[in-house]
């Protein structure tokens, strides 16, 4: 949120291309996550996972966070169609009445 107040008060076009580049990210990781969703093979059962080596752990969850996110993408894309609302609305010239 101090990103994007900053940016304000710097410019509304540096405030449009943040919020832009933020409704990007999103969107690439959804798809990212759809990726790594689709091509997850069998999970490790809890015990085996503690005894995997960190970089291990670490693969299996990004598998788990993409999974989950892939079975609740909802929250995500309106956040994607917000920041994108956001965006146009900074491209309006701010009217002082």
């Amino acid at each position: 949120m101090a990103l994007y107040q900053r940016r304000l008060a710097s410019s509304a076009h540096a405030l449009q291309h943040s919020l832009e580049n933020r409704a990007r990210r999103l969107a690439e990781g959804l798809k990212r996550a759809r990726d790594i969703a689709l091509t997850a093979s069998d999970l490790p059962d809890p015990e085996d996972l503690e005894e995997m080596e960190e970089a291990g752990r670490d693969r299996i969850e990004r598998i788990l966070e993409a999974v989950t996110l892939i079975e609740n993408p909802t929250p995500v894309r309106e956040e994607i169609a917000e920041l994108e609302n956001l965006a146009k609305g900074t491209r309006e010239p701010l009217h002082r009445t």
